[in-house]
C-alpha cells in the first residue's frame, strides 16, 4: 500500500518496538485494542521476551515507521490492558448487509496511522 497514512494490520503485526535514541528493541507488536464506538485504536498489545505482555497506549507512540514502532521510554508500557476488543479478532468475521445477506469475510484490517496520536 503506497499511502503512508494507512497500513494493513497484517503488515504491522510483528513490528519491533524500539526506544528512540537507544536503538534497542524492547518488544514486538502482537495485537491491538480498538474502541468499538469510536474506531479509535486505544493501544497495542506487545510482548517482551523477558517480562511478558504489556499494553502500549497509542498516545505514547512517537512514530510508526515501515519496520518499527518507536516510543520515548520503556516506562510507557502498561501492565493493565484496556477493556476493549482485540482487533485481530475481526479477521475471519463474516460481513453482512443491512438486510442480513452475507457479503464476505474480513481478511485484513486497515488502520489509519497518522496522526500517530489518533490511530483508527
Amino acid at each position: 500500500m503506497d499511502n503512508q497514512s494507512m497500513r494493513n494490520w497484517s503488515s504491522m503485526r510483528g513490528l519491533k518496538v524500539m526506544v528512540e535514541g537507544e536503538g534497542r528493541v524492547i518488544a514486538t507488536v502482537e495485537n491491538f485494542y480498538a474502541h468499538s464506538q469510536t474506531n479509535e485504536v486505544y493501544s497495542f498489545h506487545v510482548h517482551t521476551r523477558l517480562l511478558g505482555d504489556f499494553a502500549l497506549p497509542a498516545r505514547m507512540i512517537s512514530a510508526i515507521e515501515q519496520d518499527v514502532v518507536t516510543i520515548a521510554s520503556e516506562e510507557k508500557l502498561e501492565r493493565e490492558f484496556p477493556p476493549f476488543p482485540r482487533g485481530q479478532a475481526l479477521v475471519g468475521c463474516k460481513v453482512f448487509s443491512e438486510s442480513g445477506t452475507e457479503i464476505g469475510t474480513v481478511r485484513d484490517v486497515l488502520l489509519g496511522i497518522t496522526p500517530v496520536e489518533a490511530l483508527r
